[in-house]
């Protein structure tokens, strides 16, 4: 939604969104491992969103978000064992966040009246962890029978605490996230031109009786011509008899 402080002059868009991506499954695992939102910006209809991703074959992956909100360190710990931050372990060029904690609205006040923008909140997860560790253990061993020692090694394998199924648990995955959108049809996608013109619009009338007068009123005003309305006072007067 657009929104205008007349005290500074200034434009601003409001997005605010839903939780619902937070309980969903990942679509290729079925893991439960959301993470975090991204918020992005464009200024050709979607067609770029900002500044471009290259990954280590100068390959553009992708673009910076505007803004990004992820699961706090304490939430990652109760919820997945581990700390979910940082450049992600598959894709360094991607941040899977910065413990800053969620958010479901966001203002961005670097917009010019007017002007059409295009913005695009989307959920990404935490991926599949490459952290695989092996645990080594040996002892010597006397055959009964030669009389020779023997070394017997054993070892252990451990997967990320977060590869819960065995079908993905010798895998890795890089952090996966839901598209931008190309057209208002998808949820996730709006286009919105800020204005003067306030989405809603409240003004307080004080009436002043005149000696004599008798009776209660309740007055409604409406804006026959919204577009039209500045950050001006207006004075709205009444005369009857």
């Amino acid at each position: 939604m657009t929104e205008w402080d007349p005290e500074k002059e200034k434009a601003s868009v409001r997005l605010v969104w839903d939780d619902a991506a937070e309980s969903s499954s990942d679509i290729v695992t079925g893991y439960a491992d959301f993470e975090g939102y991204r918020v992005y910006k464009s200024t050709d209809g979607g067609q770029t969103w900002g500044e471009p991703i290259y990954d280590v074959n100068q390959t553009q992956v992708g673009y910076e978000p505007q803004a990004q909100f992820d699961l706090s360190r304490d939430e990652d710990l109760a919820r997945y064992g581990r700390d979910i931050s940082g450049p992600d372990p598959m894709a360094p060029w991607f941040s899977l966040g910065s413990n800053t904690g969620l958010q479901h609205e966001f203002v961005d006040t670097d917009v010019q009246i007017g002007k059409e923008y295009t913005s695009s909140v989307t959920a990404y997860d935490i991926g599949v962890g490459p952290d695989l560790r092996w645990t080594f253990t040996s002892e010597e061993v006397v055959d009964d029978v030669s009389g020779l020692t023997y070394e017997v090694i054993r070892y252990d394998t451990t997967w990320s605490t977060t590869n819960t199924k065995d079908q993905w648990s010798a895998y890795s995955l890089e952090s996966l996230e839901n598209p931008r959108g190309t057209t208002p049809l998808s949820p996730q996608f709006v286009k919105i031109t800020p204005s003067r013109t306030p989405l809603d619009l409240k003004g307080k009338i004080g009436l002043d009786p005149s000696e004599g007068t008798v009776g209660n009123t309740e007055t409604l005003v409406r804006m026959a011509e919204a577009s039209r309305v500045t950050d001006h006072q207006y004075k709205v007067r009444r005369e009857g008899e």
